[in-house]
């Protein structure tokens, strides 16, 4: 898969991450748009541009299942990948000048769904709506899939929470990022119900 600055120039992209809020939800609706599945959610959105995870458990438990499908794995490590998958180099850190959106880095948040979104970023994204983005105590999400021990701790949830908001205190990142969950525990970005 060819990652370019203008994968996405122009275009309004859809990242989909696993808050429970999207239960339910007719994915069908963003079939104007490109998608970019996080982590499990790609298994149950055929339709997406592409798949994104940090997580080297998740690809090493799903690597079968995403065999034909392309996945951009952003890590701090460089291991191996498979044929198929396209690696991003990871940022960590929260520096001065605001996240890390470049091919050359991604800032990831310490989660895939921040990672992702700043990959849409990095793509060339003119909007990006951020479905699923809850960070609730409590967490859970809209699908099935992981094993038990899977999800985040309430204090990783912090954690999360503080990226995004941190993320949000820089104009050039806020003012294309819509969270589409007026529920959600992130409350930085310009909040609207899903598209």
């Amino acid at each position: 898969m060819m990652l370019t600055p203008t994968r996405y120039a122009g275009q309004t992209v859809a990242v989909v991450l696993g808050g429970p809020s999207l239960h339910g939800y007719d994915f069908s609706r963003l079939a104007a748009h490109p998608v970019i599945a996080v982590n499990k959610a790609f298994l149950h959105l055929p339709h997406a541009d592409m798949a994104v995870s940090i997580d080297n458990r998740f690809y090493e438990s799903n690597i079968r299942a995403m065999h034909d499908k392309p996945l951009v794995m952003i890590d701090r490590v460089g291991w191996n990948c498979a044929p198929h998958v396209t690696r991003v180099p990871a940022i960590e850190g929260m520096p001065g000048a605001g996240p890390h959106c470049s091919l050359a880095g991604v800032s990831t948040g310490e989660n895939s769904g921040f990672a992702a979104t700043m990959l849409s970023l990095a793509c060339g994204a003119a909007l990006v709506f951020v479905l699923g983005l809850d960070l609730n105590p409590g967490g859970g999400w809209w699908h099935d899939g992981y094993p038990p021990g899977w999800g985040p701790t309430d204090a990783q949830l912090d954690v999360y929470r503080a990226w995004w908001e941190w993320a949000a205190t820089f104009p050039s990142i806020r003012e294309r990022i819509i969270n589409c969950n007026p529920g959600s525990a992130v409350r930085g970005f310009e909040r609207r119900g899903l598209p």
